[in-house]
């Protein structure tokens, strides 16, 4: 069973005073939902206050509660409309919305020098594709960026929309370009190539692309799940593609280069987007959980590595880093029990 990690509502104050000074104590015990509470009333009490209005809608963000986090948005880009953070929250909660010309207008409302301006254009290929116009969206991608992780990036998508419309001999060749580049035998192009070769009774061809991810990373248990099902000559299942999918995948491409930037704070926010188009990603539920551990707030983490499927090839390395957690929450009997 999941672990549980403490979830209890905060009550907030009577005074403005006193929630701004019980939000601003929170963030320094990273108790950081605590704090979007005690900001978030002491908003309610002085709306006009540009800095409380930022850190309340960030602080919302990070903690996933995306729908509080759009009100707030809304406010923001009447103040500044260049803010990439709330394009990108409210574009996400177009997508989830369905509502795709509305998403791709606003992607392209954010500015190329931002934290999610190289990402833009594959965000509004998928509002395309959400649209019917898949061949836009591909003739967009197909678009050659300067900077390398751009190029890389619109290689990975073209991948993902391609095997979307059953193409699979050019799904593959983007995916192959893809681990040919700068990041070469990254774990998802892998996991994601091998899927597809296993998909289409190319069982031999997924085998050798994690035989030889294995010997680059020997010892890693990352891809047990996809040799257990090769084993038993089991494919995987039928893929359910969907432009949230599509979208989470790109917002989760942004997060990883940010938390290797060490930019803890927008890695989370633009994590948390992506959990919100899709809630199963244990990719990036593990990449969640590394965060906040790092950061020190154990208990989001814990409920991280806990929400991942047991099916997953991520559950595993999840679950051993749960016993840890819970002994540094001085949870040792729960610990014990975990690792028996």
């Amino acid at each position: 069973a999941p672990v549980q990690a403490g979830k209890d509502r905060t009550e907030t104050g009577r005074t403005l005073s006193g929630n701004y000074l019980a939000g601003r104590h929170a963030q320094v015990q990273r108790d950081l939902s605590a704090a979007a509470d005690f900001l978030g009333a002491a908003l309610k009490q002085t709306p006009d206050a540009p800095g409380l209005l930022h850190r309340t809608f960030i602080l919302l963000t990070v903690e996933g509660r995306i729908k509080e986090a759009e009100v707030l948005a809304r406010r923001l880009i009447k103040a500044n409309p260049k803010m990439t953070i709330a394009h990108l929250v409210l574009a996400a909660t177009d997508i989830k919305q369905g509502r795709f010309a509305a998403a791709q207008k606003r992607f392209g409302k954010i500015p190329e020098k931002s934290i999610g301006g190289f990402a833009a254009p594959v965000l509004r290929a998928w509002s395309l594709v959400g649209q019917k116009k898949s061949k836009a969206a591909l003739k967009l991608l197909a678009a050659k960026p300067k900077e390398k992780a751009a190029k890389v990036l619109h290689l990975m998508h073209r991948a993902l929309i391609n095997e979307m419309l059953g193409r699979n001999d050019l799904a593959e060749k983007h995916y192959l370009a893809v681990n040919k580049g700068p990041n070469g035998g990254s774990l998802r192009v892998v996991q994601l190539l091998g899927e597809l070769y296993e998909r289409t009774a190319r069982p031999e061809k997924a085998r050798t692309l994690y035989q030889n991810y294995l010997k680059d990373k020997p010892g890693s248990q990352l891809l047990d799940v996809a040799l257990k099902r090769l084993k038993a000559g089991r494919p995987p299942g039928l893929k359910v593609f969907s432009v949230s999918a599509g979208a989470a995948e790109a917002f989760f491409s942004i997060a990883s280069s940010l938390r290797r930037q060490n930019a803890q704070e927008m890695a989370l926010a633009l994590g948390r987007l992506a959990l919100y188009l899709k809630p199963n990603f244990p990719v990036m539920q593990i990449l969640m959980g590394d965060i906040l551990e790092t950061a020190n707030r154990l208990e989001p983490a814990l409920e991280a590595y806990s929400s991942i499927s047991p099916t997953s090839a991520f559950s595993w390395p999840a679950r051993l880093r749960v016993p840890s957690l819970l002994n540094r929450l001085d949870r040792t009997d729960e610990a014990v029990g975990h690792l028996n």
